[in-house]
């Protein structure tokens, strides 16, 4: 099963349904307010996550076990 994430854009009043971000990541989220969401990166798009952050958070992640601590990650809503 895929899991998908409802937002819902308050000034255009449309609903849309997302599975993945613009940058091909899943979405887990745990918190969100009007501006942002908080959720987990899965370990299976550590490489996607490379293409996002600093070279030194991708040597990180390049170190990266799946049994480590998850990531985090900011979205952005725009």
């Amino acid at each position: 099963p895929i899991r998908k994430s409802l937002f819902y854009n308050r000034n255009t009043c449309e609903s849309q349904l997302f599975a993945k971000t613009t940058e091909g990541l899943a979405l887990d989220i745990k918190y969100m307010t009007d501006d942002y969401a908080i959720g987990l990166v899965n370990y299976d798009d550590k490489d996607i996550l490379k293409n996002v952050v600093s070279k030194k958070d991708a040597l990180l992640l390049d170190r990266m076990k799946e049994d480590d601590n998850p990531w985090i990650i900011k979205y952005i809503m725009r």
